[in-house]
């Protein structure tokens, strides 16, 4: 049923078009009310933005922070793994010649 349908039923019933008239006497209050309302819902969902925007700073803030101290735990792990290494090429010869020392020394003495 489309609009001129409509205006047709309504023109043989002069009570019903009454009526209409009475609600749309009574629809700007019921739109202000409803524009104001939709107004109080969008600065709500905007606070929450805000906050949930302010909660993401917070987030990339704490996370830059951790990455930082994850690097500057690696280059000390790394450093200290240099160190170990160079310790143990610097040591391991002559430990291989004194482990071969002792254990000629003990198996000639087991041998007597």
């Amino acid at each position: 049923m489309d609009n001129y349908d409509k205006f047709e039923e309504l023109e043989n019933k002069p009570e019903q078009i009454e009526e209409k008239f009475v609600d749309l006497e009574n629809k700007p209050e019921q739109t202000i009310d409803k524009i104001v309302e939709l107004e109080n819902r969008i600065e709500r969902i905007e606070q929450k933005i805000d906050k949930i925007l302010e909660l993401e700073n917070r987030i990339e803030q704490k996370i830059d922070k951790m990455l930082e101290l994850l690097e500057t735990d690696c280059k000390k792990m790394t450093d200290h793994i240099d160190f170990i290494e160079d310790v143990y090429d610097n040591v391991k010869s002559p430990f291989y010649y004194l482990m071969d020392k002792v254990n000629f020394l003990s198996t000639n003495k087991m041998l007597n």
